[in-house]
């Protein structure tokens, strides 16, 4: 098309002139401008719901377009909020807050697959147990109550192996004898919590139970070997 005004050439839809501005709309033919008006304008299909499964973005997202209130797939709306819900204590936090307020659960934790518990050996456990105390433990997995039980026995029964082998001098028994003690709750109290665990229930010698021990052990081994001393000068003068 060419324009009027300054004959210069523009495109056939072209409604001014690109060279001097001019309007070019009265110059298009009338039959031209009918079926431009008449042409239909093409609408664009809706979009399809997506067929793959909804990972925690789209939930929140078709969350957020739901109703006030209504959860779906654990996410909810309130107002202009859009909230999660927890997987342990049910309750409803907000998307930017990463842990519950309740009970301090992650948000990850919705979207974590429970693996299934090894089998265990408890006849095992209860063997090893008997013959060194915390070796039942690190079989079944409890491996850091495992070690911290294997280590005090040893602690405990090592200086005490001279007055179970006839060193039974009076100041020595009663230097040994709390750690004697210790070594005895060991024993007896590892292969009684292999039974607590194998009944799903707590451990008797737990950590601070254990820790307890170690302290009066070695308190009364002190005062022990104090008084031992004192046994012995008392006998030398």
């Amino acid at each position: 098309m060419r324009c009027p005004a300054c004959g210069a050439t523009n495109p056939d839809s072209a409604s001014w002139c690109g060279q001097c501005y001019a309007s070019l709309g009265a110059e298009k033919p009338a039959a031209q401008r009918a079926s431009a008006a008449a042409a239909p304008v093409a609408v664009p299909p809706p979009p399809q719901a997506p067929q793959a499964s909804e990972g925690p973005q789209e939930s929140a997202v078709a969350a957020a377009d739901e109703g006030d209130g209504v959860v779906r797939d654990g996410f909810r709306r309130r107002g202009e909020l859009v909230e999660w819900q927890c997987v342990r204590c049910d309750q409803f936090n907000s998307m930017d807050v990463l842990t519950c307020d309740v009970c301090g659960s992650s948000f990850s934790a919705r979207y974590e697959r429970d693996e299934p518990e090894p089998e265990r050996n408890w006849s095992a456990a209860l063997a090893l147990s008997a013959v060194l105390p915390g070796a039942g433990h690190i079989s079944v997995g409890r491996i850091g109550t495992g070690i911290a039980r294997c280590t005090l026995f040893v602690v405990f029964l090592l200086p005490a192996l001279p007055i179970m082998f006839g060193a039974k001098t009076g100041g020595a028994t009663i230097a040994i004898t709390p750690l004697l003690i210790g070594v005895l709750i060991l024993w007896g109290g590892s292969i009684a919590d292999i039974r607590q665990l194998q009944r799903g229930d707590k451990e008797i010698l737990n950590g601070r139970a254990l820790l307890w021990l170690t302290v009066g052990v070695l308190l009364l081994s002190l005062v022990g070997l104090a008084a031992a001393v004192m046994m012995a000068r008392g006998q030398s003068g």
